[in-house]
């Protein structure tokens, strides 16, 4: 397998490796964006490979499980046992999520405190290759309050409103899309409104803040933003999403990764 981020485990909330290859513990707060591979290496359930993480969930929590690969149809199911294998007992699965293509999508809120698993698979028999996994956890049943959405491929549809974070200052509003990048990997990410003049900041790291990469205002012709960045490690990157000035609106955001 491929490396994968680590992070300062956070006891409440953790996605972590719990089959397979021992690697390191991955958390981010609410919010864990991982990369992996299928490999042949890898162990088998009905002829498809499989990577196996756990999540540590308390009473009342809902996670959200997102699975994007450009490699394979993507396969995603939770449930509870030992393993990840034909033993584990499944609650739910997920093929193509709603609006995500070939990608899977995977809701669940558990009833009772406890471990519990992610089988991370194809839908194909014998497929490899590259994917990306994303978690969210919303606390207690209630919406989550993080500062983050998770950032697929395809088109991201959202608002800027007075209330959003906002820039040090009393600067612009913003949205902040996190995402999963591997090395070698190009995005194209295309900030567009009929509403304001938009602008576009690329970040290291989970939350839009810290090292900024890249930062567009009308690259996309007119008073839309577009930037275009080829990452040299692989790494969990996001996006600020927000206008020139302290304005509001509707926008699109439409992501090219390749």
């Amino acid at each position: 397998m491929i490396m994968r981020m680590a992070a300062a485990a956070a006891a409440a909330s953790l996605l972590a490796l719990a089959a397979g290859t021992a690697l390191a513990q991955s958390a981010l707060q609410d919010q864990i964006v991982q990369n992996g591979r299928l490999q042949t290496s890898d162990p088998q359930v009905d002829g498809a490979f499989y990577d196996c993480y756990a999540i540590d969930a308390q009473a009342g929590d809902a996670w959200t499980i997102t699975l994007q690969s450009e490699d394979f149809d993507s396969y995603l199911a939770i449930g509870s046992g030992s393993s990840c294998g034909g033993s584990m007992s499944v609650f739910g699965t997920n093929d193509d999520g709603d609006g995500i293509g070939l990608n899977s999508r995977l809701s669940y809120s558990f009833d009772y405190s406890g471990r519990y698993l992610v089988r991370v698979t194809s839908l194909g028999d014998g497929d490899t290759g590259r994917y990306t996994i994303l978690g969210v956890r919303s606390r207690g049943g209630g919406s989550t309050a993080l500062p983050t959405r998770v950032l697929l491929r395809g088109t991201e549809y959202g608002n800027l409103e007075a209330g959003d974070r906002a820039e040090a200052g009393g600067g612009a509003y913003f949205d902040c899309f996190t995402f999963g990048a591997l090395n070698g990997q190009a995005v194209t990410i295309t900030h567009s409104s009929t509403d304001f003049d938009s602008y576009l900041k690329l970040f290291a790291g989970v939350s839009c803040d810290g090292a900024e990469l890249a930062r567009d205002d009308d690259g996309a012709g007119s008073l839309n933003s577009r930037i275009q960045y080829t990452f040299d490690e692989d790494g969990i990157y996001s996006v600020r999403a927000s206008s020139l000035t302290r304005d509001t609106g509707a926008y699109t955001l439409e992501v090219e990764l390749r």
